[in-house]
């Protein structure tokens, strides 16, 4: 449907000589979409606010479709596309932690799926989501109903690096195999997928007000910022690990380059007690990196400050269950899979309580409008508008 629909759409609604409804918010929305793509939203945007009161009310009926959390919608979020795998990739291995084989299938997935875990064991659905997180010590671990899939967190920072929004991820196990220990391999598995635009906007999350949890010695972070950013500190009393610090832009090409290839680590001394707790069931030399007292048992390290890297790895993956690209500098000395989930509820929580004061404020400023004779007039043409 074209310019000239949309158009004619919204022309039809102001002949009526009355201001939008909700019924006819989406109707302007969507013709704003489009114009939006074209690079002329903004100067519209001007246009719609100056033509007449009336304009200001349609403008506010549209925030129920804009989600914020401290966050702010731009013209960039609705240019950029969505995205999904061409094809479907299988791959297959030992769980971290369960020590036993799993198999998962990516598939392609519609806009606006999100990522969803399918458990075919139990024929259950798990989304990606903050509120299906059943455990966040060690690793994140996703379950329904008594369905659960571990240590999700390396695939879903890959989809979220590449860039992917919307995936289906059948896995044959109880937790997703751990490959090398980091991302690299899941990247070559989406390079192997390829990926294609989908028809449906992106939406950001762009963060205003700074939002924290955790103490003084172990904390996170996330402030306003132009770009998603990560700077991370991992302070540990270890010789070989000592003080390490990373800061970057969180861009795909920099995701493929500094973080993916990190592997997970862990200290040989704590082995018998994770084993104990029933982890690590599946660790071995070839997936992860094992800190002995002083050297690093199985070679040398990717990075020279591998083990930070793998932090942000994992804070990667664990905020994209937010399902939204963010838009924020993220701050983070000695986090872990649970500060990382506290923020993650700690930005939903702000998204909650933001939009549902917007939409209160909004409907008692239509209600007041909607009362005043002189805005009953409804929108007048746009100037340039196709009829």
């Amino acid at each position: 449907m074209g310019d000239q629909t949309y158009s004619r759409r919204v022309m039809r609604c102001s002949d009526s000589n009355r201001l939008l409804r909700k019924r006819d918010t989406e109707t302007l929305h969507m013709w704003y979409e489009c114009l939006t793509k074209e690079r002329r939203g903004s100067e519209y945007l001007k246009k719609f606010k100056q033509i007449s009161p009336s304009c200001s009310v349609a403008l506010e009926l549209l925030t129920p479709h804009t989600e914020f959390c401290n966050v702010r919608k731009t013209r960039k979020d609705l240019m950029d596309l969505q995205r999904t795998i061409e094809k479907p990739v299988v791959v297959q291995g030992i769980g971290l932690h369960s020590g036993k084989e799993s198999h998962i299938t990516l598939r392609p997935a519609p806009p606006d799926h999100g990522v969803v875990f399918h458990h075919m064991r139990h024929e259950t659905d798990i989304p990606a989501r903050p509120e299906f997180v059943v455990d966040s010590h060690h690793a994140t671990t996703l379950g329904v109903n008594g369905s659960r899939i571990q240590t999700v967190e390396h695939l879903l920072a890959a989809a979220a690096g590449l860039g992917i929004d919307n995936l289906r991820i059948d896995v044959d196990g109880e937790e997703v195999p751990a490959l090398d220990g980091s991302a690299k391999e899941f990247v070559a598995l989406f390079e192997r997928a390829g990926t294609v635009s989908q028809p449906s906007p992106r939406q950001a999350l762009i963060i205003t007000e700074p939002i924290r949890v955790g103490n003084e010695r172990r904390w996170i972070q996330i402030l306003p910022g132009t770009a998603f950013q990560i700077s991370y500190t991992l302070d540990v009393d270890h010789p070989l690990v000592g003080t390490q610090a990373v800061s970057f832009p969180v861009t795909e090409r920099a995701f493929v380059s500094q973080v993916a290839g990190a592997r997970t680590y862990g200290f040989l001394r704590d082995v018998p007690s994770l084993w104990k707790q029933g982890l690590a069931q599946g660790g071995t030399l070839d997936n992860a990196v094992v800190v002995g007292k002083r050297k690093v048992l199985n070679g040398n390290l990717r990075f020279q400050d591998e083990f930070v890297r793998h932090k942000v790895l994992d804070l990667i993956g664990d905020l994209s269950l937010l399902g939204r690209p963010l838009v924020g500098h993220v701050i983070a000395r000695n986090a872990g899979h649970a500060l990382n989930y506290q923020l993650v509820l700690a930005i939903k929580d702000a998204l909650t309580v933001t939009s549902r004061a917007i939409r209160s404020a909004t409907r008692a400023r239509v209600r007041e409008r909607e009362s005043d004779p002189v805005l009953q007039k409804g929108l007048q043409p746009l100037p340039g508008a196709a009829l």
